[in-house]
């Protein structure tokens, strides 16, 4: 028996990592919001529930607590939207990141790699670092990028917190930044709310 289970429970763990894998997010910005929402994977030999299930999971262990994260630059405000609907409303806080000189081509454009050491209380309440390492382009001037990370003098096109990659596949530009970003609706929490709420 417990073989058996060990053997189910590696089957379950390595689908989990293949709907990661497979799993795609579209980031959408004009000069004062961004978007960055998860599209879901569609497994066509799976149901609807399992499918639901698996992208959820593969979102808890490996790519985004939340399906969508938005900011608002305007009024300093972020937005994350859980995948029970509820959103937590919160202060969007500067990003403290290091800039080195070091540079790569990521899609034809010269990129810098920046670091911000990170912030986070562990499951045994102590707080610890966690290393996010991006690659933005100058030459794209918009200071948005995957989840909720941003705030660099230019368009974050990669970037790795601890084994997940997040990297652009194909880039569509509004020169006039006329991209209308939808706002979430709904059952509105502060983030005091939801940790202490976590915390209970």
């Amino acid at each position: 028996m417990p073989q058996q289970a060990d053997a189910e429970t590696k089957a379950s763990f390595e689908k989990i990592i293949e709907f990661a894998e497979n799993q795609t997010f579209t980031l959408e910005f004009n000069s004062h919001q961004s978007k960055f929402t998860l599209n879901e994977f569609i497994s066509p030999q799976m149901s609807d529930e399992d499918t639901k299930f698996y992208n959820n999971m593969a979102c808890f262990r490996f790519t985004s607590e939340w399906s969508e994260y938005h900011l608002d630059k305007s009024n300093n405000e972020e937005y994350f939207k859980q995948f029970d609907g509820t959103i937590i409303k919160n202060k969007a806080e500067p990003i403290n990141w290091e800039i080195s000189t070091e540079s790569k081509t990521i899609s034809n454009y010269k990129t810098y790699k920046a670091i911000y050491n990170m912030p986070f209380t562990a499951r045994d309440g102590k707080t610890k670092i966690r290393k996010i390492t991006a690659w933005f382009a100058p030459e794209l001037p918009y200071s948005y990028g995957p989840k909720q990370f941003h705030g660099l003098p230019g368009l974050i096109l990669e970037l790795q917190e601890k084994e997940t990659v997040y990297y652009v596949s194909k880039l569509n530009l509004d020169s006039k930044n006329t991209v209308e970003i939808s706002f979430p609706k709904g059952k509105t929490i502060t983030m005091d709310e939801f940790i202490n709420g976590i915390s209970k």
